[in-house]
C-alpha cells in the first residue's frame, strides 16, 4: 500500500479486524488466514476470492522473462518474449 492512498471505510474495518486478531508483525499467520480474518471483519468474501491460491509454472515464467538458471550463476537472454518486461524490473531506479 503506498503512503499516499487513502483507504475506504471497508479497507479500514479490514485492517482493524486483522490487528484486533493480532494480526501484526510480531505473530507468524499462515497465508490463508490474513483474508479469512479480513473478509469476517466486512462480512464480504473478498479478500478470498482475490487471493485465492494459484498454481504457476514458474520455469516457464523465468524462460519467458530471458531468465536462464545454472547451478552457478544466473544469466539474461533478450531475446526472450517477456525481455523487455525483465528489463524493466530490473532496471535501476530513476529519481
Amino acid at each position: 500500500m503506498a503512503r499516499h492512498e487513502v483507504l475506504s471505510p471497508k479497507e479500514r474495518q479490514v485492517l482493524r479486524a486483522i490487528v484486533a486478531s493480532e494480526g501484526d508483525v510480531a505473530h507468524y499467520w499462515p497465508v490463508d488466514e490474513v483474508p479469512a480474518v479480513g473478509d469476517e471483519g466486512n462480512g464480504t468474501q473478498i479478500l478470498a476470492r482475490v487471493y485465492a491460491p494459484v498454481n504457476v509454472d514458474l520455469a516457464g515464467l523465468w524462460r519467458e522473462l530471458g531468465v536462464a538458471m545454472s547451478s552457478a550463476s544466473v544469466g539474461f537472454d533478450d531475446s526472450a518474449p517477456l525481455a523487455s518486461t525483465r528489463r524493466a524490473i530490473t532496471a535501476p531506479e530513476l529519481r
